[in-house]
């Protein structure tokens, strides 16, 4: 006579190994979701940049910090990111969709396969257009040190012209500057006085945010 105990807990372990082996029981292992594809923005201060995911439309890319693909892509999968082509081309060479304000912009870790997290390490990088800074120095100014930032300018100690010009290094659009006496002249006193009027509102300096075309008509005027 058969147990009706024995028959009861052997159709009950099986149920609990069908549970455990999900595979064995026909369902098959869950799938890892799909991945977002996060992008680090760098010097991208102006709309005009557009990118592309594995050959799919291009997209806007708004200025700021960061950027994420609105198209996520299948886990354990390859990604491409990459610069969007202009439909044409200038003396023949390849242009890109870019700020306006960017002399050229490349992306960094473009390539690579998604895994079971989000992509990590991409970037598009932008060398921004700089403008020159500079004015006229009246009055005596040997020894004369002005600063902006980390660059410098310098009279010569044995200046004695009490006319002269000066320009620092050049500064990207939009980026502030900050014109300051880093060290008075041997014998006097110097100050920077704003620019002359050139924009609508006037541009004001010495600390101000570089305009398109630059600022060239600072004044220091030395006693």
């Amino acid at each position: 006579m058969k147990n009706k105990y024995f028959s009861s807990a052997t159709a009950t372990g099986a149920a609990l190994a069908c549970a455990l082996v999900l595979s064995a029981c026909g369902r098959g292992e869950e799938p890892f979701p799909d991945q977002p594809i996060p992008v680090t923005l760098v010097n991208v201060t102006k709309p005009g940049l557009k990118l592309r995911l594995n050959g799919g439309t291009p997209v806007d890319v708004a200025p700021g910090a960061g950027f994420q693909f609105t198209q996520f892509v299948t886990a354990n999968t390859a990604y491409k990111v990459e610069l969007v082509e202009k439909a044409e081309k200038v003396d023949g060479q390849v242009v890109y969709e870019i700020p306006a304000n960017a002399k050229t912009c490349r992306v960094l870790n473009g390539d690579g396969n998604v895994g079971i997290y989000p992509a990590q390490g991409i970037a598009v990088s932008c060398e921004l257009i700089t403008y020159p800074l500079g004015g006229t120095i009246t009055g005596p100014h040997a020894g004369l040190v002005i600063n902006n930032g980390s660059g410098t300018y310098t009279a010569a100690a044995n200046e004695t012209a009490l006319t002269g010009q000066f320009s620092l290094p050049p500064v990207p659009e939009e980026v502030p500057y900050s014109v300051t006496i880093l060290k008075q002249p041997t014998n006097g006193t110097c100050v920077v006085s704003q620019a002359a009027p050139q924009a609508n509102p006037p541009i004001a300096a010495p600390v101000a945010r570089m305009p398109n075309g630059g600022v060239t008509n600072l004044n220091i005027s030395c006693t």
